[in-house]
Protein backbone atom coordinates (compact mmCIF):
# COMPACT_ATOMS: atom_id res chain seq x y z
CA UNK A 1 0.00 0.00 0.00
CA UNK A 2 1.06 3.30 -1.05
CA UNK A 3 0.52 6.23 1.63
CA UNK A 4 3.26 8.33 1.28
CA UNK A 5 1.24 10.98 2.78
CA UNK A 6 -1.23 9.21 5.51
CA UNK A 7 -0.26 10.04 9.11
CA UNK A 8 -3.03 8.60 10.95
CA UNK A 9 -5.22 5.44 10.59
CA UNK A 10 -8.66 5.61 12.81
CA UNK A 11 -11.07 2.57 12.48
CA UNK A 12 -14.86 3.33 12.97
CA UNK A 13 -16.60 1.26 15.67
CA UNK A 14 -18.01 -2.56 15.25
CA UNK A 15 -15.56 -3.06 13.00
CA UNK A 16 -15.06 -6.51 10.83
CA UNK A 17 -11.15 -6.27 10.46
CA UNK A 18 -10.10 -9.34 11.12
CA UNK A 19 -6.43 -9.42 9.49
CA UNK A 20 -3.96 -6.64 9.05
CA UNK A 21 -0.87 -8.09 6.64
CA UNK A 22 2.77 -7.55 8.12
CA UNK A 23 3.15 -5.32 4.58
CA UNK A 24 -0.33 -2.95 4.90
CA UNK A 25 1.56 0.13 6.06
CA UNK A 26 4.84 -0.20 4.97
CA UNK A 27 5.85 2.58 2.56
CA UNK A 28 3.26 4.66 5.26
CA UNK A 29 6.40 7.27 6.17
CA UNK A 30 4.54 9.74 7.79
CA UNK A 31 2.15 7.61 9.46
CA UNK A 32 1.78 8.54 13.47
CA UNK A 33 -1.05 7.35 15.06
CA UNK A 34 -2.45 3.69 14.75
CA UNK A 35 -5.96 2.76 16.22
CA UNK A 36 -6.36 -1.12 17.11
CA UNK A 37 -9.61 -1.76 15.28
CA UNK A 38 -12.05 -2.72 18.38
CA UNK A 39 -12.65 -6.29 16.51
CA UNK A 40 -9.21 -7.50 17.97
CA UNK A 41 -9.03 -9.02 21.49
CA UNK A 42 -5.76 -10.00 21.37
CA UNK A 43 -3.50 -7.04 20.07
CA UNK A 44 0.39 -8.95 19.88
CA UNK A 45 -0.27 -10.01 16.46
CA UNK A 46 -1.57 -6.45 15.03
CA UNK A 47 1.76 -4.81 16.67
CA UNK A 48 3.55 -6.75 15.01
CA UNK A 49 2.67 -5.93 12.00
CA UNK A 50 2.93 -2.23 12.23
CA UNK A 51 5.44 0.37 11.43
CA UNK A 52 7.18 0.51 14.89
CA UNK A 53 8.07 4.04 14.02
CA UNK A 54 4.71 5.24 15.15
CA UNK A 55 3.93 7.85 17.74
CA UNK A 56 0.49 7.23 19.19
CA UNK A 57 -1.05 4.00 19.49
CA UNK A 58 -4.67 3.98 20.47
CA UNK A 59 -5.54 0.21 22.10
CA UNK A 60 -9.19 -1.35 20.49
CA UNK A 61 -12.68 0.03 22.19
CA UNK A 62 -13.39 -3.66 23.27
CA UNK A 63 -12.21 -6.25 26.16
CA UNK A 64 -8.85 -6.78 25.67
CA UNK A 65 -7.90 -10.59 27.08
CA UNK A 66 -4.27 -9.51 28.22
CA UNK A 67 -1.57 -6.92 27.32
CA UNK A 68 1.40 -8.97 26.51
CA UNK A 69 4.49 -8.89 28.23
CA UNK A 70 6.87 -5.81 26.72
CA UNK A 71 4.44 -6.00 23.85
CA UNK A 72 5.43 -1.79 22.85
CA UNK A 73 9.10 -2.17 23.91
CA UNK A 74 9.95 -2.27 20.09
CA UNK A 75 8.12 1.24 19.16
CA UNK A 76 11.02 3.33 19.73
CA UNK A 77 9.28 6.74 18.85
CA UNK A 78 5.68 5.66 20.93
CA UNK A 79 4.99 8.64 23.07
CA UNK A 80 1.22 7.60 23.54
CA UNK A 81 -0.91 5.25 24.52
CA UNK A 82 -5.04 5.85 24.65
CA UNK A 83 -8.18 3.36 25.24
CA UNK A 84 -11.61 4.77 25.23
CA UNK A 85 -14.46 4.16 27.72
CA UNK A 86 -15.51 1.09 25.40
CA UNK A 87 -11.68 -0.47 26.28
CA UNK A 88 -11.73 -2.98 29.18
CA UNK A 89 -8.24 -4.51 29.64
CA UNK A 90 -8.60 -7.57 31.47
CA UNK A 91 -5.40 -8.37 32.47
CA UNK A 92 -1.61 -6.92 31.59
CA UNK A 93 1.23 -8.90 31.98
CA UNK A 94 4.39 -7.86 34.09
CA UNK A 95 6.13 -5.32 32.73
CA UNK A 96 2.70 -4.47 29.75
CA UNK A 97 4.17 -1.15 29.08
CA UNK A 98 7.62 -1.09 30.65
CA UNK A 99 10.61 0.53 29.12
CA UNK A 100 9.18 2.29 26.47
CA UNK A 101 12.18 4.85 25.59
CA UNK A 102 10.13 7.86 24.50
CA UNK A 103 6.62 7.57 26.15
CA UNK A 104 5.33 10.93 27.44
CA UNK A 105 1.10 10.33 27.88
CA UNK A 106 -0.89 7.95 28.84
CA UNK A 107 -4.65 8.01 28.96
CA UNK A 108 -6.54 4.78 29.87
CA UNK A 109 -10.33 6.41 30.15
CA UNK A 110 -11.25 3.12 30.72
CA UNK A 111 -10.78 0.24 33.69
CA UNK A 112 -7.12 -1.97 33.74
CA UNK A 113 -6.12 -4.86 35.79
CA UNK A 114 -2.22 -2.93 36.51
CA UNK A 115 0.26 -6.34 37.15
CA UNK A 116 3.22 -5.40 38.70
CA UNK A 117 5.94 -3.78 36.55
CA UNK A 118 3.33 -2.18 34.99
CA UNK A 119 5.15 0.97 33.16
CA UNK A 120 8.59 0.29 35.68
CA UNK A 121 11.35 2.79 34.34
CA UNK A 122 9.62 4.51 31.54
CA UNK A 123 12.18 7.25 31.85
CA UNK A 124 10.23 9.73 30.17
CA UNK A 125 6.97 9.56 31.21
CA UNK A 126 5.15 12.36 32.61
CA UNK A 127 1.49 11.83 32.75
CA UNK A 128 -0.74 9.23 33.30
CA UNK A 129 -4.69 9.14 33.91
CA UNK A 130 -6.65 6.15 34.08
CA UNK A 131 -10.08 5.72 35.17
CA UNK A 132 -10.36 2.54 37.27
CA UNK A 133 -7.60 0.48 38.21
CA UNK A 134 -9.55 -3.00 39.15
CA UNK A 135 -5.82 -4.45 40.62
CA UNK A 136 -2.95 -2.35 41.37
CA UNK A 137 0.48 -4.38 41.09
CA UNK A 138 3.66 -3.53 42.71
CA UNK A 139 6.21 -1.24 41.13
CA UNK A 140 3.76 -0.24 38.71
CA UNK A 141 5.19 3.29 37.85
CA UNK A 142 9.06 2.27 39.78
CA UNK A 143 11.61 4.71 38.19
CA UNK A 144 9.78 6.96 36.32
CA UNK A 145 11.96 9.73 36.98
CA UNK A 146 10.33 12.41 34.80
CA UNK A 147 6.66 11.44 35.90
CA UNK A 148 5.04 14.75 37.13
CA UNK A 149 1.36 14.16 37.12
CA UNK A 150 -0.84 10.88 37.97
CA UNK A 151 -4.84 11.10 37.52
CA UNK A 152 -6.30 7.51 38.99
CA UNK A 153 -10.33 8.33 39.19
CA UNK A 154 -11.23 5.01 41.07
CA UNK A 155 -9.17 2.48 42.92
CA UNK A 156 -9.09 0.89 46.48
CA UNK A 157 -7.28 3.59 48.09
CA UNK A 158 -3.85 1.52 48.66
CA UNK A 159 -0.65 2.40 46.82
CA UNK A 160 1.22 -0.64 46.44
CA UNK A 161 4.93 -1.47 47.42
CA UNK A 162 7.59 0.66 45.48
CA UNK A 163 4.74 1.68 43.10
CA UNK A 164 6.41 5.47 42.77
CA UNK A 165 9.75 4.75 44.17
CA UNK A 166 12.50 7.13 42.04
CA UNK A 167 10.05 9.53 40.71
CA UNK A 168 11.91 12.06 41.32
CA UNK A 169 9.64 14.90 39.63
CA UNK A 170 6.31 13.58 40.69
CA UNK A 171 4.07 16.07 42.10
CA UNK A 172 0.46 15.49 42.34
CA UNK A 173 -1.57 12.38 42.75
CA UNK A 174 -5.07 13.16 41.87
CA UNK A 175 -8.15 10.40 42.59
CA UNK A 176 -11.66 10.46 43.78
CA UNK A 177 -10.43 8.57 46.17
CA UNK A 178 -8.30 9.29 49.20
CA UNK A 179 -5.18 7.62 49.92
CA UNK A 180 -5.97 5.28 53.21
CA UNK A 181 -2.52 3.21 53.14
CA UNK A 182 0.87 3.39 51.81
CA UNK A 183 2.85 0.92 50.79
CA UNK A 184 6.78 -0.11 51.60
CA UNK A 185 8.48 2.28 49.43
CA UNK A 186 5.82 3.41 47.41
CA UNK A 187 6.65 7.11 47.69
CA UNK A 188 10.30 6.59 48.52
CA UNK A 189 12.51 9.64 46.89
CA UNK A 190 9.71 11.62 45.39
CA UNK A 191 10.99 15.00 46.90
CA UNK A 192 8.68 17.56 44.90
CA UNK A 193 5.39 15.73 46.32
CA UNK A 194 2.30 17.93 46.87
CA UNK A 195 0.02 15.06 48.18
CA UNK A 196 -3.23 15.01 50.08
CA UNK A 197 -2.11 12.55 53.16
CA UNK A 198 -5.67 13.37 55.37
CA UNK A 199 -6.94 10.34 55.43
CA UNK A 200 -3.97 8.38 55.56
CA UNK A 201 -4.37 5.56 58.12
CA UNK A 202 -1.29 3.26 57.44
CA UNK A 203 2.27 4.00 56.37
CA UNK A 204 4.56 1.21 55.70
CA UNK A 205 8.29 0.20 55.82
CA UNK A 206 9.80 3.93 54.01
CA UNK A 207 6.91 4.82 52.50
CA UNK A 208 7.99 8.38 52.63
CA UNK A 209 11.44 7.69 52.70
CA UNK A 210 13.63 10.90 51.24
CA UNK A 211 10.06 13.18 50.43
CA UNK A 212 8.34 16.09 50.79
CA UNK A 213 5.82 16.25 53.56
CA UNK A 214 3.30 19.14 52.76
CA UNK A 215 0.43 18.21 55.04
CA UNK A 216 0.84 15.62 57.75
CA UNK A 217 -2.06 13.30 58.67
CA UNK A 218 -3.74 13.69 62.19
CA UNK A 219 -5.31 10.50 62.32
CA UNK A 220 -2.96 8.07 61.07
CA UNK A 221 -3.27 5.08 63.22
CA UNK A 222 0.43 3.27 61.83
CA UNK A 223 4.09 4.55 61.11
CA UNK A 224 6.01 1.62 59.81
CA UNK A 225 10.06 1.82 59.99
CA UNK A 226 11.89 4.65 58.39
CA UNK A 227 8.63 5.51 57.32
CA UNK A 228 9.50 9.27 57.27
CA UNK A 229 13.40 9.24 57.17
CA UNK A 230 15.30 11.73 55.45
CA UNK A 231 12.03 13.47 54.78
CA UNK A 232 11.64 17.83 54.08
CA UNK A 233 8.40 18.80 56.36
CA UNK A 234 6.42 21.60 54.93
CA UNK A 235 4.81 22.50 58.68
CA UNK A 236 7.45 21.97 61.05
CA UNK A 237 4.22 21.24 63.57
CA UNK A 238 2.77 17.63 63.15
CA UNK A 239 -0.18 16.11 65.22
CA UNK A 240 -0.98 12.76 66.58
CA UNK A 241 -4.30 11.95 67.33
CA UNK A 242 -5.79 9.63 69.85
CA UNK A 243 -6.04 6.42 66.87
CA UNK A 244 -2.24 6.24 66.76
CA UNK A 245 -1.56 2.72 67.73
CA UNK A 246 2.30 2.65 66.79
CA UNK A 247 5.52 4.11 65.26
CA UNK A 248 8.40 2.16 64.38
CA UNK A 249 12.04 2.88 64.60
CA UNK A 250 13.24 5.26 62.48
CA UNK A 251 10.44 6.84 61.74
CA UNK A 252 10.99 10.15 61.95
CA UNK A 253 14.86 10.21 62.14
CA UNK A 254 17.29 12.08 59.95
CA UNK A 255 14.50 14.66 58.91
CA UNK A 256 14.46 18.19 57.32
CA UNK A 257 11.92 21.04 59.46
CA UNK A 258 10.25 19.15 61.36
CA UNK A 259 10.53 20.74 65.39
CA UNK A 260 7.52 20.19 67.11
CA UNK A 261 5.21 16.61 67.31
CA UNK A 262 2.09 16.68 69.43
CA UNK A 263 0.28 13.64 70.65
CA UNK A 264 -3.62 14.15 72.04
CA UNK A 265 -4.32 10.81 73.02
CA UNK A 266 -4.11 9.25 76.46
CA UNK A 267 -2.50 5.91 75.48
CA UNK A 268 1.42 5.45 76.83
CA UNK A 269 4.04 5.43 74.42
CA UNK A 270 7.06 5.41 76.57
CA UNK A 271 8.39 2.89 74.28
CA UNK A 272 12.32 2.71 74.22
CA UNK A 273 14.14 3.26 70.39
CA UNK A 274 15.48 5.51 68.21
CA UNK A 275 11.96 7.33 66.11
CA UNK A 276 12.42 10.90 65.88
CA UNK A 277 16.07 13.30 65.12
CA UNK A 278 17.04 14.90 68.50
CA UNK A 279 16.02 18.70 68.58
CA UNK A 280 12.23 17.24 68.09
CA UNK A 281 10.25 18.59 71.08
CA UNK A 282 7.11 16.58 72.07
CA UNK A 283 4.01 18.04 73.40
CA UNK A 284 0.82 16.14 75.32
CA UNK A 285 -2.12 16.72 76.93
CA UNK A 286 -2.41 16.63 80.85
CA UNK A 287 -4.37 13.02 80.31
CA UNK A 288 -0.97 11.65 78.64
CA UNK A 289 0.09 9.45 81.51
CA UNK A 290 4.03 9.05 81.00
CA UNK A 291 6.88 11.27 80.55
CA UNK A 292 8.51 10.39 77.69
CA UNK A 293 6.95 9.75 73.70
CA UNK A 294 9.36 6.94 72.29
CA UNK A 295 12.14 7.85 74.26
CA UNK A 296 12.12 11.71 74.32
CA UNK A 297 10.95 13.64 77.33
CA UNK A 298 7.51 14.99 76.93
CA UNK A 299 6.25 18.44 77.66
CA UNK A 300 2.65 18.16 79.02
CA UNK A 301 -0.06 20.88 78.30
CA UNK A 302 1.47 23.99 77.10
CA UNK A 303 1.91 23.55 72.56
CA UNK A 304 0.53 26.61 72.68
CA UNK A 305 -2.17 24.40 70.44
CA UNK A 306 -5.50 22.49 71.74
CA UNK A 307 -5.94 19.10 71.43
CA UNK A 308 -9.42 18.99 69.86
CA UNK A 309 -9.47 16.00 67.68
CA UNK A 310 -11.98 13.48 69.07
CA UNK A 311 -11.19 10.02 71.16
CA UNK A 312 -10.82 6.98 69.42
CA UNK A 313 -13.78 5.78 70.28
CA UNK A 314 -15.64 8.15 68.10
CA UNK A 315 -16.09 7.68 64.29
CA UNK A 316 -15.41 11.15 63.43
CA UNK A 317 -15.66 11.81 59.52
CA UNK A 318 -12.35 13.89 58.27
CA UNK A 319 -14.37 15.55 55.64
CA UNK A 320 -17.13 17.02 58.02
CA UNK A 321 -14.17 19.38 59.14
CA UNK A 322 -13.28 20.66 55.71
CA UNK A 323 -10.10 19.99 54.52
CA UNK A 324 -9.14 23.68 53.43
CA UNK A 325 -6.86 24.42 50.17
CA UNK A 326 -5.34 21.12 48.66
CA UNK A 327 -3.95 19.44 45.84
CA UNK A 328 -6.47 16.64 46.42
CA UNK A 329 -9.77 17.73 44.52
CA UNK A 330 -13.07 15.56 43.29
CA UNK A 331 -12.82 14.55 40.11
CA UNK A 332 -15.64 14.10 37.72
CA UNK A 333 -15.96 10.69 36.30
CA UNK A 334 -16.04 10.51 32.29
Amino acid sequence: MYCFQLTEVIFERDSNISYIDSTAFDICPKLETFMIPDSFHTISGVLSNIPKTIKKIILPGTTIETIPRHCFIQFVNLESIEANEYTYIKNTEYYAFSTIKNLKTVNLNCSVYLNDYSFYNCQNLLNVYIKEIRYFGILSFNKCPSLKNVTIIDYNGTIPDYCFEYCQRLINFNSNVAIKIVGNYSFAHCSLLELDLSSLKTVNHSGFLNSRIINFPENIEYIGENAFNQCTFVNPNISFSNKLSEISPGAFTETNGLKQVKYCGRKDFNVVGSVFSSGITIYVSHLYPGSKFYGVIVTKGNSGISCDIPPRTLDTNIYAKGLGPTKFRLLRRH
